[in-house]
């Protein structure tokens, strides 16, 4: 091995092949760097900002993807050069992401300011029973709300007027939506290096497996409150994240990246004639992250990370096979794989509820509140009626909470006037519901503009972009019973992994194309 490491050095020095460490920092320009930088931190505060569902966390994340498309004034490789190519912020107009993006922000916008609805809180005084009382009787105050018909155009798209900062209003639905357009268009148009967005991939692992051992410890704790001094208002939080259905999410896209990232680690190491590399950090990670999985108590994330899971040990075996890796690669990685296997078993067996996990399947969640399956069926029943009364333009961006009870009273088995429901339960008819099918048609373009082009790459990478998409698929098919997309950092982590997937395989191309070219 050591003869073969000298002689593939030397070959280097013969044929003036530079050193690939040598050009890391000589080839990015300033435009890159800036905007590298302010994506690692983005995808790193996704993990710690309780999922973003506060409002001064939604406004982070919009000021960083504004600050990451102010990147777009610095010098770029082309303006480097001198030559005569598009520059700067006129590089976005020619993305079709730009123009999806803006059609469905200012649609939304529409919504929020043409409202056919408003909310009002309001009192109502009733009469008790009391047996106590002098005259058997006691007045009581309850405090609820309406929606009062307001005029509008009604041949735009409408909604719900509601307080500012309210959960689920539109304008909340504004500010989501604003830097996941932003982040998509600066890291198409920005970003012209494989090695920045490996970058990127690795803050989100170096986030995410952060998380997943503070919620295990904060298991192990039994701590009732966020980081040990937040007041939560879900009692089932694990780690940074107040719903563990999020967290479970969040788990299992970091999961997919720690895969596909170690398996293009241990093909560069085997390239490179190296006897290790950073995909052996990248198999602890894996068990981290699988291990938060089983502590986060969340019955649709472990089915869907432990199919991830062992994807990745299946990708992992039929490359040690096909490729004949030595010995030793075996030997370290069964041992990782049986201390990981060991302590995860005595965690699982003495730290986690498995009575709650194996006997409260119907629910698919932790917690009594939430909903059996029976109950999901007529939610996802009762959001397709609520569609189809409003199939075009929808009921507005956030209106599900108050336009639901509507359509709610017709199910017995919701419990109309006793249960409240603030999502549908599935992202797909809450979506079609609120925004209808004039807007969901531009957001349907979009996402598919981002899907396209990264199940595309999995031609040059089979086994890292697999592993990617792997989590990207779970995500979808929880989407369909729960609702992992109203966590804000969930959905731009998504986002952000769809389009570094499909820029990493564009790159790969355009490398491909220039080494086949004939001298």
């Amino acid at each position: 091995m050591k003869s073969r490491r000298k002689e593939f050095q030397r070959n280097k020095r013969l044929y003036g092949v530079e050193d690939s460490s040598r050009r890391r920092t000589k080839d990015l320009s300033p435009r890159e760097n800036f905007i590298s930088c302010v994506a690692c931190l983005q995808v790193f505060l996704l993990a710690w900002s309780l999922g973003s569902m506060h409002l001064w966390a939604q406004y982070v994340n919009l000021a960083l993807s504004v600050v990451a498309v102010f990147g777009f004034f610095l010098p770029g490789m082309h303006s480097l050069r001198w030559d005569n190519r598009i520059t700067g912020i006129r590089i976005f107009p020619r993305s079709a992401l730009f123009w999806l993006g803006l059609i469905f922000v200012c649609y939304v916008g529409v919504q929020c300011f043409n409202n056919s609805w408003k909310y009002q809180q309001s009192t109502t005084e009733i009469w008790r029973v009391d047996t106590d009382a002098p005259n058997g009787l006691v007045q009581e105050t309850r405090e609820g709300w309406q929606l009062v018909k307001q005029d509008h155009i009604s041949w735009l798209p409408s909604g719900v007027e509601m307080p500012y900062g309210e959960m689920n209003s539109g304008f909340r639905t504004l500010i989501l939506t604003l830097p996941v357009w932003l982040w998509a268009c600066v890291l198409i148009s920005g970003i012209s290096h494989r090695r920045t967005l490996r970058f990127i991939l690795w803050s989100m692992v170096l986030g995410g497996t952060s998380m997943a051992l503070l919620g295990a410890v904060q298991r192990l704790s039994g701590t009732d409150q966020i980081f040990w001094f937040i007041p939560s208002s879900n009692s089932a939080f694990f780690g940074s994240f107040i719903y563990p259905n999020h967290a479970a999410a969040f788990l299992y896209l970091i999961l997919g990246v720690a895969m596909g990232l170690a398996f293009y680690h241990h093909s560069q190491s085997v390239r490179k004639l190296l006897r290790s590399g950073p995909h052996y950090i990248l198999i602890f990670f894996w068990l981290i992250l699988f291990l938060g999985l089983l502590f986060s108590q969340s019955k649709a994330g472990l089915v869907l990370g432990s199919g991830i899971f062992l994807l990745g040990i299946g990708i992992a075996l039929v490359r040690m096979l096909g490729q004949g890796s030595d010995f030793r690669q075996g030997i370290t990685l069964g041992i990782l794989s049986v201390l990981g296997l060991g302590f995860g078993i005595y965690a699982l067996i003495h730290f986690v509820n498995l009575g709650e996990i194996f006997t409260d399947f119907e629910t698919l969640q932790g917690g009594s509140k939430s909903p059996t399956v029976l109950q999901r069926v007529d939610l996802q029943k009762a959001t397709w009626e609520a569609f189809k009364g409003n199939k075009w333009f929808g009921t507005g961006a956030g209106s599900f909470r108050y336009h639901f009870p509507f359509t709610q009273q017709k199910y017995v088995g919701l419990r109309p006037g006793h249960d409240y429901f603030e999502y549908a339960h599935s992202d797909y008819l809450q979506s079609l519901m609120e925004f209808g099918l004039l807007g969901c048609f531009p957001l349907f373009l979009f996402f598919l503009t981002l899907i396209v082009p990264a199940v595309l790459a999995s031609r040059v990478r089979p086994s890292v972009y697999f592993s990617m998409l792997a989590g990207v698929l779970a995500f979808c098919l929880h989407a369909w019973w729960d609702f992992p997309a109203q966590c804000p950092s969930v959905l731009l982590l998504l986002v952000f992994i769809l389009v570094i997937i499909g820029r990493w395989g564009t790159l790969d191309a355009s490398k491909q194309r220039i080494d086949n070219e004939p001298l």
